[in-house]
């Protein structure tokens, strides 16, 4: 005997729960995790909130990388949409590495982690980066 086929709007998700009927509307799941009073309502509250650098602080780790100045190159954020120059960037160095953030937006746009003999380069969060050639 063959397992029944379930619709695709019958599915539950962690999110929400889907009713039987795809016209009816879409009630949210509650969460189950409590929530913590302690806890800062803004993500990105902590111990360095608003304690950044501008993009210039990456020039040095990016420049053992390229062959060019990066801070003048053109960066376009995934999540917003803007675009700057990466010297724009929000640097947060209090970490083992990098982490570049949209100046609009707060999106994380790059991260850099350095070990002896290797340079990891996370750039999920551009959709390009653009960079000016000199003489070219």
């Amino acid at each position: 005997m063959s397992e029944p086929i379930v619709p695709a709007h019958a599915v539950r998700t962690a999110n929400r729960a889907y009713p039987a009927d795809p016209a009816a509307p879409v009630a949210p799941v509650a969460p189950t995790a409590p929530v913590d009073a302690d806890r800062p309502a803004d993500p990105y509250a902590g111990p360095y909130a608003g304690q950044y650098e501008d993009g210039n602080a990456l020039a040095g780790a990016l420049g053992e990388i390229f062959a060019v100045d990066t801070t003048t190159a053109a960066g376009r954020c995934t999540g917003c949409g803007s675009a700057w120059p990466l010297a724009r960037l929000h640097v947060y160095a209090h970490a083992p590495g990098f982490v570049g953030r949209c100046p609009d937006c707060e999106q994380v746009i790059l991260r850099l982690v350095r070990s002896p003999d290797t340079v990891w380069l996370d750039l999920r969060g551009t959709v390009s980066v653009a960079f000016p050639m000199n003489g070219g």
